[in-house]
């Protein structure tokens, strides 16, 4: 069982334990714990002090002139105890004058970690009354004193056992004592940490943590020197965890989330309210003594969620928690909040760019990224294909190997030019870089049109149409133009007619919108399902919406096997 150590206040004060958790004065902490859901008065704390169910960490008096304060640098207080003006009222059998509760020549002061001892006073010293069983009875024949007398006695009996049990000092103090050494590990976010350091000028007491480094105090800490001071053991010590973390789960309307919240920025974390930011006091606490388990006993207690109850199946694996990116990146996906594109669809300008989001807006009724779709510009398909032969089409083929190893499916959509049908034949027999695929992508995912975008999906009279109501000029384009173009496209295109015509370049994302517009539009005899862009563009829709991202290591390589069968 843990105990008290003598001197508990002058080892905080000696060692300036409250660089990232200051004590607090009376006011601040009757605030501090009001934030937290709990209420307690100026009387109360007077009255538990007095009793010793709580008692502050330290009192500090004015038995010297008004501007004197206690500095403390790492200099040993020992004089300043000796000398009476600073009394360790938290020491175990310390007999002191308790003052008025008004006066103004002496203070409390209390620990943030005391809101866990705290909640079990109020708890044992508070009844609620239920008159519900009284309802329609007369007041007068109720004997209330009776009444009254047990709840007394009963109150007697709960602060008796309170005040005999030495956790309920203890713990607060050892996990004031622990702060400077491990609370920036547990404000962290699993991937990075808060170190910080107060600072505090007048009032009561002043240090400065300017020059004070966390990095050096870490590396010279010794944790062992608390077994001794608080008759600490491994058992002892996972009896606190396991407390501090009940008390936790009791109040956290949070609980069931405590996975995903403990990758939430602290500064998020501090602005919860209530119960909820009671339990986050709570999670600080239990993460502190963990650390100090595992750097004593060597043993890992788990983390606060995984405390109650038998795991059968760690979800994600044990293994995959060695990851913190990767970690979150599965526990995104339990809450479905990953924000990773489920498929990646690479166009090769931005005419297809202006058109794919147009068609997705009017034609699907949602914007991609609800489907989880990305879309790229390769700007050009010598940009898809590159230009060494040594590796021609390696750069996008790694590419999308990369994506497809990362769960995002990836599709192609390119005009039928330059080295673009090789990309396609290429696709056949190109091996995965990763073990658990034999392939990079199926040919199926690249979409290859016969000659070009506009003239694969769009009648010679839709494009004359889409031409003509370009903005700049008064040319009257005539579906004869087109088919022109189109019977040689090799060597002509419609931008080309477009400048012989009108004198101007041809927008391609304007006319990219003209085409979406004839799609949607109601009057249109062809129906969108008949173009081919729009069969790829729902199948594109379709795989994203189906793509599940994994939530176990194991899920994600049978996704993995499932992608190389199809």
């Amino acid at each position: 069982m843990i105990a008290v150590p003598e001197s508990p206040g002058q080892m905080i004060l000696d060692e300036v334990a409250m660089r990232l958790s200051p004590l607090m004065t009376c006011d601040k902490f009757i605030r501090f714990v009001k934030e937290r859901g709990l209420a307690v008065s100026h009387e109360q704390l007077h009255v538990f002090e007095k009793h010793r169910a709580l008692v502050p960490v330290v009192r500090i008096g004015r038995s010297f002139p008004e501007d004197h304060t206690l500095r403390l640098d790492g200099s040993p207080t020992a004089p300043d105890f000796e000398a009476g003006w600073v009394v360790d009222t938290s020491a175990p059998g310390g007999t002191y004058v308790l003052p008025e509760i008004d006066g103004r020549d002496c203070r409390a002061f209390y620990s943030a970690y005391q809101l866990w001892a705290l909640e079990r006073v109020l708890q044992g010293t508070t009844s609620l009354l239920d008159l519900g069983a009284h309802v329609g009875t007369d007041a007068e024949s109720v004997d209330w004193d009776a009444y009254m007398s047990r709840l007394v006695a009963q109150t007697a009996k709960n602060v008796d056992r309170l005040r005999s049990d030495p956790s309920l000092c203890a713990v607060p103090l050892l996990c004031q004592l622990i702060s400077n050494r491990y609370l920036p590990l547990a404000q962290g976010n699993q991937r990075t940490i808060r170190i910080g350091g107060r600072t505090q000028f007048g009032g009561w007491m002043t240090f400065s943590s300017e020059s004070w480094d966390w990095q050096t105090y870490r590396d010279d800490w010794d944790p062992a020197r608390l077994i001794p001071a608080f008759a600490l053991d491994e058992e002892s010590l996972e009896r606190i965890y396991v407390n501090l973390v009940n008390a936790m789960r009791l109040c956290d309307p949070l609980w069931s989330w405590a996975e995903l919240v403990r990758f939430v920025n602290q500064r998020k974390r501090d602005e919860l309210k209530g119960d909820a930011l009671r339990a986050e006091s709570y999670r600080q606490g239990a993460e502190m003594v963990r650390q100090l388990h595992l750097e004593l006993y060597g043993v890992d207690l788990g983390p606060p969620e995984e405390m109650f109850g038998q795991v059968i199946n760690y979800i994600p694996e044990l293994e995959v928690r060695d990851d913190p990116r990767l970690y979150l990146q599965y526990v995104t996906n339990q809450y479905d909040l990953n924000s990773q594109p489920k498929a990646v669809l690479f166009v090769e300008g931005e005419t297809e760019v202006v058109f794919v989001k147009k068609i997705f807006l009017e034609l699907f009724g949602q914007h991609h990224g609800k489907s989880g779709i990305e879309i790229i510009d390769l700007a050009g398909v010598d940009n898809a294909t590159g230009t060494k032969k040594e590796d021609r089409y390696g750069a996008i083929f790694r590419l999308v190997d990369y994506l497809h190893d990362h769960q995002t499916f990836a599709f192609i959509m390119l005009d039928q030019e330059n080295r673009a049908k090789k990309l396609w034949n290429a696709a056949a027999n190109k091996s995965s870089s990763f073990l658990l695929r034999s392939r990079v992508m199926p040919q199926d995912q690249i979409c290859l049109w016969r000659q070009d975008f506009e003239l694969d999906n769009f009648s010679d009279t839709e494009i004359a149409r889409a031409l003509t109501d370009m903005p700049g000029h008064s040319v009257r384009f005539r579906s004869t133009d087109i088919k022109a173009v189109r019977s040689q496209w090799r060597n002509r295109k419609i931008s080309g007619l477009f400048r012989e015509r009108t004198g101007r370049d041809l927008k391609k994302p304007l006319l990219a919108e003209r085409l979406a517009e004839i799609v949607v539009a109601p009057e249109t005899r062809r129906r969108p399902a008949n173009r081919p862009v729009i069969k790829f563009l729902q199948r594109v829709d379709r795989q994203s919406w189906m793509n599940p991202l994994p939530i176990t290591r194991d899920i994600w390589r049978q996704n993995q096997e499932y992608l190389d069968r199809h």
